[in-house]
């Protein structure tokens, strides 16, 4: 349980390390959020190692956005 919340906090704070960088260079966040994933995720420094756990994270986030209104 614990490795769950830790790779949830270091994909949180690199998300926000490569938002903050990304503003001044007047990229849009979602650029830094596509760097990130490639950066932390297994394929590349292999920050989070088990990314099975985060699917349904994942599956529930992006139906919580197809059902927001205005999205």
């Amino acid at each position: 349980m614990t490795d769950l919340f830790t790779e949830l906090l270091v994909i949180f704070l690199a998300s926000l390390a490569m938002v903050a960088l990304c503003r001044p260079l007047k990229l849009p966040a979602t650029l830094g959020y596509f760097f990130e994933g490639a950066l932390v995720g297994p394929t590349g420094r292999g920050w989070v190692k088990n990314p099975e756990d985060l699917a349904l994270l994942a599956e529930l986030g992006g139906g919580a956005v197809a059902l927001h209104p205005g999205a």
